[in-house]
């Protein structure tokens, strides 16, 4: 779909937001010198406005249940684009959440997310996240969590209207929360694949330190990546390393650090290495928070 229709959504839902119980604009504003270097070209450098986004959520809380409306589109200044990014209704209670539409997928967010340690290369910065979809159309998603013990979620990918089947894929995650972090297990069946895919990750903290882990596994490992990161004051350094496992897959190594100068604002410097292919990344940036 073409940048007008998203824009235009996203107008046309402004007033029904302004008149609900609460209701703000979310997004990310990210501007970004890249650079660039391969076996045989020069490097050169280029500015992009990727990974930038703007939204709006509603909530309504009704008898302790919170009712929950989110519009999302990606948007590329630069580029002169913009795309759907998020688009739903959840309903939220003390021990259970349910959403339907098009939502961040549960694999992204518990498996990627925690890898995910640089800034400039949004769904592309570690091995795993190459093989998972950020987003889905039509997901219906339920979520129980106690942050005593742990959680489960369950994910179901509905096929278009013109489709002879029902169901396109489904995925569950269960996994533990700890003083230290957090540890996950997932699954994901899509009805397209005979075998399913296996993920695990692991959040891991102890003071000024983290370290990040991802694995996925279908009939042979496909990928993985683990990381680390170190925060003194507000200047968070970053390392990781991370391998995609199938033939002709990609190696890297990456390192960097983001200065924290608020919640919502920072910059940042990141360099990333592909040995086999000899490419050299390098993003300077800074990243505003609504």
């Amino acid at each position: 779909m073409q940048k007008p229709f998203y824009l235009a959504a996203l107008a046309v839902a402004l007033p029904a937001v302004a008149n609900a119980t609460d209701s703000r604009f979310t997004g990310q504003i990210q501007v970004q010198g890249n650079y660039q270097e391969t076996d045989g070209e020069d490097g050169k450098w280029s500015l992009a406005t990727r990974h930038s986004w703007l939204g709006i959520e509603a909530v309504e809380a009704i008898n302790g249940t919170r009712y929950v409306g989110v519009a999302e589109a990606d948007v590329d200044p630069l580029e002169d684009s913009a795309s759907a990014r998020q688009f739903y209704l959840g309903l939220e209670q003390a021990l259970y959440e349910v959403r339907a539409g098009r939502i961040t997928t549960l694999e992204y967010n518990y498996l990627a997310e925690p890898v995910s340690l640089m800034q400039g290369t949004g769904a592309d910065s570690s091995a795993v996240g190459q093989y998972l979809d950020p987003f889905a159309d039509r997901l219906v998603q339920l979520e129980l969590s106690s942050r005593e013990a742990g959680f489960f979620a369950a994910e179901w990918q509905l096929e278009d209207e013109d489709a002879s089947d029902t169901l396109a894929a489904w995925t569950v995650v269960t996994g533990l929360y700890t003083a230290e972090g957090q540890a996950s297990l997932s699954y994901h069946q899509d009805e397209t694949q005979d075998a399913g895919r296996w993920g695990l990750s692991l959040r891991w903290a102890d003071g000024p330190w983290a370290l990040s882990a991802a694995y996925l596994f279908r009939e042979d490992p496909l990928a993985w990546d683990i990381g680390v990161d170190y925060q003194t004051g507000q200047i968070v350094s970053k390392f990781a390393y991370g391998q995609d496992e199938t033939p002709g897959g990609v190696e890297y190594w990456s390192a960097g650090f983001e200065q924290l100068f608020t919640v919502n604002v920072n910059n940042f410097f990141e360099v990333r290495w592909q040995p086999e292919d000899e490419i050299l990344l390098g993003q300077v940036g800074f990243q505003l928070r609504l």
